[in-house]
């Protein structure tokens, strides 16, 4: 996709979630995580999508 959000998104959305193996080894890594990060995701989205404006 080369860093292009609309590729991105389009990559992203034909995705399908994690299952078997996949997913228990994700769910297994996320007990290790401690101090979870509390930011907004949301608000992290709307600042990533800024990040290409200038190059896209």
């Amino acid at each position: 996709c080369n860093g292009v959000f609309e590729e991105m998104a389009g990559i992203a959305a034909r995705t399908t979630g994690l299952e078997g193996t996949s997913l228990q080894r994700a769910q297994r890594a996320l007990t290790y995580i401690k101090n979870r990060d509390r930011a907004d995701e949301a608000e992290i989205r709307a600042e990533f999508a800024t990040y290409f404006d200038g190059v896209a």
